[in-house]
């Protein structure tokens, strides 16, 4: 397929231009929560744990400027925003759908699977050697606790037996 150029960026493949709309972390779940309903702000944010107060105001911002998302000021105060998909946004449920029902179809057809090795680790090695490699916070050699650099700044070794 030739090469197309969207907003002063090329791009090799229309799959392309759809992930670098919606393909972030968080847009096509903001997508997905306002399916079939208006949101406000605040709402939207409780549907979403763990996104930050500036991440969902900027993937906002973008989907607003991508015309997928309409955002509606009221002049009251305190001030009430809301947020609905357009149509433009509507044209993507049928592929959020899609999404969700492979989503559920993985998730039923690998709850019996065994666990696949994590990336980059041999099977034979134990888990706590793969969190020492990846410096992850499990307690068999991953970074050391608060207390436990305290610790060692105080001369006591910080993970073997208490000092003295």
């Amino acid at each position: 397929m030739a090469t197309f150029t969207f907003r002063d960026r090329s791009f090799t493949c229309p799959v392309a231009l759809c992930l670098s709309t919606i393909g972030s972390k968080w847009a096509a779940l903001i997508l997905w929560h306002l399916r079939d309903r208006t949101l406000r702000y605040s709402a939207l944010r409780r549907r979403l744990p763990g996104i930050s107060h500036k991440m969902l105001a900027q993937r906002l911002r973008e989907l607003e400027a991508d015309g997928l998302v309409r955002r509606t000021v009221y002049p009251v105060v305190p001030p009430k925003t809301e947020y609905a998909l357009t149509p433009e946004g509507r044209r993507l449920l049928p592929a959020l759908r899609a999404m969700q029902q492979w989503g559920l179809a993985y998730k039923d057809e690998r709850a019996d699977a065994a666990p696949a090795p994590s990336p980059g680790v041999p099977s034979g090695r134990a888990k706590g050697a793969f969190c020492r490699l990846t410096g992850s916070a499990g307690r068999a050699g991953g970074p050391p606790r608060r207390g436990d650099r305290a610790g060692a700044r105080r001369g006591r070794g910080g993970t073997g037996p208490p000092g003295r």
